[in-house]
């Protein structure tokens, strides 16, 4: 039997949030008694890119001032060595510097004098996982030694949809333990959902052999087309559990998903990586439907990308008006499909693999996801518009 607790918390008050965790701690048969003294503590929030908390992107720093209060302050006799740690989207040096800080937790880490630290810069541990299992991968990752030698992982996630997973939660925030530059390669070669499943899952399965608490943010997530240009999405929930997968399947549940039919959720099953049976606890009944991001290159067979694709596919397309020219998404490219040219930034669709990349990391949203045949539709209306006006005026 595996716990899940959910319960309701209508907004971001320090002090309710913390009796709710503390509640979930007994909930869910969470001791932290039990972790030894001096144990290494490693918070890892989704700090998914430069985006300040009222925009519910990232995982709102009242979380992570609640768990830091409880670990300083209820069990301060155990003198925890704790780090919040990150490898945000921005790759470029110092970007998950600046996600901390734009994020506001850098300012809760200060007020706990708690080191944040970006797996960037990290000494990073080659780990076998032997679990990839296609030409496109190695069977090694870099992790960042703070993972390694982390006695306890306190997993913080976000509610959010996904324009190329569906879905964001805890298994998906792991991938926030993969420092640098293979993050992006890992875009470039699974650019599918059954291939980066595989990925999260081989994350997910070394992460799983060290103790892990996993809560979610629930309490405004994000539905549309997420994780960072969706909408916000005020479901007033927090979401706990000693196990990620159970977690992420109620959290599924709860938004609308069928969540067996998830990708990743299906890759965990086919490794025998069973939650079941999942007792929820807290709210044992609970629907609170998410927009969806519209998606098809994660799932479709190759005919539909050849055939239909062209067509229903979402692709990255540049706002000039609100571009900066800041080329973040030219230097985040995996692929390098993306240029500048004649002070203007151009995606080549012939290289793009419709990882998102570029939209989930832009910072002034300059970057929308639109089909081809919505463009079209867009030049007959336009066409439409002219027609008609050209009768107005001859009139």
């Amino acid at each position: 039997m595996t716990d899940v607790y959910v319960v309701k918390q209508e907004n971001y008050n320090k002090d309710e949030i913390k009796l709710k965790i503390l509640q979930g701690l007994k909930e869910i048969d969470f001791d932290l008694n039990k972790v030894k003294n001096n144990a290494k503590i490693l918070i890892k929030p989704n700090i998914l890119s430069h985006h300040p908390p009222e925009k519910h992107v990232t995982t709102n720093p009242v979380i992570v001032d609640a768990v830091l209060d409880i670990l300083t302050t209820n069990y301060k006799n155990k003198q925890f060595q704790i780090i919040i740690g990150e490898s945000s989207g921005v790759q470029l040096r110092g970007g998950t510097k600046k996600a901390f800080e734009t994020s506001g937790i850098k300012e809760v880490a200060e007020k706990y004098k708690v080191k944040c630290q970006d797996f960037e810069s990290s000494k990073k541990i080659i780990i076998d996982t032997k679990g990839l299992k296609d030409e496109y991968h190695k069977k090694t990752l870099a992790f960042a030694e703070e993972l390694i030698n982390a006695d306890l992982i306190i997993n913080l996630s976000k509610m959010k949809t996904h324009v190329m997973m569906e879905y964001t939660g805890a298994i998906k925030n792991l991938f926030g333990l993969i420092a640098g530059s293979q993050k992006a390669l890992f875009h470039a070669k699974a650019p599918t959902q059954q291939k980066f499943s595989e990925v999260l899952i081989d994350i997910y399965q070394y992460a799983n052999t060290k103790t892990m608490l996993n809560i979610m943010d629930g309490i405004i997530g994000m539905e549309g087309n997420g994780p960072a240009n969706g909408i916000p999405k005020k479901a007033n929930l927090l979401i706990m559990s000693d196990d990620a997968l159970a977690l992420d399947i109620v959290a599924t549940n709860i938004m609308g998903f069928d969540s067996i039919k998830l990708e990743f959720v299906k890759e965990c099953l086919r490794r025998k990586m069973n939650p079941f049976p999942i007792q929820q606890k807290g709210i044992p009944k609970i629907s609170i439907p998410f927009k969806k991001a519209f998606n098809i290159y994660g799932k479709a067979p190759t005919f539909i990308y050849k055939k239909a694709a062209s067509l229903l596919v979402l692709n990255p397309t540049i706002n000039h008006d609100k571009c900066k020219r800041c080329q973040v998404c030219l230097k985040h490219c995996p692929v390098h499909a993306i240029t500048f040219a004649n002070n203007k930034i151009h995606i080549d669709y012939n290289k793009c693999i419709h990882c998102f990349c570029c939209h989930e990391l832009c910072p002034y949203d300059a970057i929308s996801l639109e089909r081809k045949i919505d463009f079209i539709s867009k030049i007959f209306r336009k066409k439409e518009v002219k027609k008609v006006e050209s009768k107005n005026n001859t009139k």
